[in-house]
């Protein structure tokens, strides 16, 4: 991968900010861990509120914080 393309991923990724679960507080740079060592991912996450919902946490797929407007899946 060039300099340029890591970047631009970079910047991209950066653009909104970090993302925090509703439900559990973890984030993109502190995901949840089960006991078969398994990571969490996003369920739901809108980047322009820094507020989504990890896998872990699917009763939260309703919170109000986690308006889909402006949502943006990764």
């Amino acid at each position: 991968m060039s300099q340029k393309s890591v970047s631009t991923a970079t910047m991209l990724f950066n653009v909104g900010g970090e993302a925090t679960c509703v439900g559990c507080g973890c984030s993109d740079n502190d995901a949840c861990v089960n006991e078969f060592r398994d990571t969490c991912d996003w369920l739901k996450v809108n980047r322009q509120t820094g507020m989504g919902v990890c896998s872990f946490c699917p009763e939260f797929l309703n919170h109000p914080l986690t308006d889909d407007v402006g949502c943006g899946d990764e």
